[in-house]
């Protein structure tokens, strides 16, 4: 009786042994992924603000050319008129 809870308790130990170990080795690449999914995100927010940023500009200045072009154009028409 003694010698079988010995060894239901060893074979209770490496169970558990295997299971850590099995467990450790999942849960660094699960946090290395993390890592790396945090870090692409990060980038990501950075990447859309320049865009947004770019875009802005691009936009104002569009506007800007827009009012030139308006401008020129009544000056023209009215210089026909003449």
């Amino acid at each position: 009786m003694n010698l079988i809870s010995i060894g239901i308790s060893s074979l209770s130990l490496v169970g558990l042994v295997l299971a850590g170990l099995l467990f450790r080795a999942h849960l660094s690449s699960y946090v290395a992924e993390k890592g790396k999914n945090l870090a692409s995100k990060e980038d990501l927010a950075h990447l859309t603000e320049v865009v947004e940023s770019v875009k802005t500009l691009h936009t104002s200045e569009l506007e800007r050319l827009k009012a030139e072009l308006h401008t020129e154009s009544e000056l023209t028409e009215r210089r026909r008129r003449v």
